[in-house]
């Protein structure tokens, strides 16, 4: 608090998996939020869209909301961040087939690398845990796609299909050449067909 008292910034405020959070508080807080808005920055991070969030709860969001996109990385920046890693070329190229650009399983990925070197275990146990760990968040993310977005993945771990959709780009499941972003997410989609 007193770094942005210095800076003349207001405070930042996050909240990951906001719906949970949402969930449960009264309108009234959302009120007061709203008062405060020039004195901080709130930042709702969810896998759906905030006004299907506020839907679905029968309300109308109280708060003026700016909606961002985070995208896939560029290659620059998801290079810079495995060679931060200290990996093996071989774990280099199994982040780059499995994860892809995606920020959150690159992180996963690496973590598990991480975790199996610091046990002594093989990088096939860190992607068996890794594909463990990214099928649990697939089936939550499965749950907030509308059927057609469904439809698309489903056919294009099926074919060569290049994936046109917008909002499928947004959520950095397809790449901006309309690939999906990484082996796990084709390998997951396999698995449920």
């Amino acid at each position: 608090m007193e770094t942005a008292v210095q800076t003349g910034l207001p405070p930042l405020l996050l909240i990951d998996e906001a719906e949970c959070f949402l969930e449960q508080l009264p309108m009234r807080f959302f009120e007061r939020l709203r008062g405060m808005l020039e004195q901080l920055v709130v930042v709702l991070a969810t896998s759906r869209e905030m006004n299907l969030v506020f839907a679905e709860l029968g309300k109308t969001s109280p708060l003026s909301l700016r909606l961002l996109h985070l995208p896939l990385l560029d290659t620059h920046s998801s290079d810079n961040i495995i060679a931060r890693g200290g990996f093996t070329a071989k774990q280099v190229e199994l982040l780059k087939e499995w994860a892809g650009q995606h920020p959150f399983y690159l992180q996963l990925l690496g973590q598990c690398l991480i975790e199996a070197r610091q046990a002594g275990e093989r990088d096939k146990t860190a992607l068996r845990h890794f594909q463990t760990n990214a099928a649990a968040r697939f089936k939550k993310l499965w749950q907030t796609l509308t059927e057609q977005e469904q439809k698309l993945l489903q056919a294009a771990c099926q074919s060569d299909n290049k994936i046109k959709r917008r909002s499928l780009i947004e959520r950095g499941l397809v790449t901006e050449d309309g690939q999906l972003f990484g082996r796990v997410l084709k390998e997951w989609l396999t698995e449920q067909l």
